[in-house]
């Protein structure tokens, strides 16, 4: 993870700015204001992060992946019902590929505020326990 982080620090050195976008949304921008994608960005896929999300946006206390997760299984739901199509599983992968490349930026970003991190058996029983909570309301349109 530190290489991850040191080729955002040179990118940095570079003129670009690392920000969050909505509150949740890494994203690069260079001095002139163009985007540079994250996903083809220097820091790369984080098999960490894809693996478990949900343990390391809490570790950085990056509250803001579990919002997005809850409102993306609220639509993931809402469009099954519509539909009928069903997206089960789907959503999961979907975000763990977003926020596998998220994440380094992520860490960044809070290394940056000097963020004190949660130890790794707080941060996966926060995770699962916060994960369980922002699923509730797809659960309840998946029920109804």
């Amino acid at each position: 993870m530190q290489s991850r982080l040191n080729r955002i620090d040179d990118l940095v050195a570079q003129g670009f700015a690392i920000s969050k976008a909505n509150g949740a949304f890494p994203q690069m921008t260079a001095s002139n204001g163009s985007s540079k994608n994250i996903f083809s960005g220097p820091a790369g896929f984080s098999w960490i992060a894809f693996l478990f999300p949900f343990a390391v946006c809490a570790q950085i206390k990056e509250w803001s992946y579990f919002l997005v997760s809850g409102i993306f299984f609220l639509l993931s739901s809402v469009i099954s019902k519509i539909t009928g199509w069903s997206l089960v599983g789907t959503e999961g992968i979907a975000i763990a590929v977003l926020y596998a490349y998220y994440y380094p930026y992520l860490r960044w970003l809070a290394n940056k505020r000097k963020q004190e991190e949660l130890s790794v058996g707080s941060s996966i029983f926060f995770g699962l326990v916060l994960s369980i909570i922002s699923a509730i309301p797809s659960i309840i349109v998946d029920v109804l």
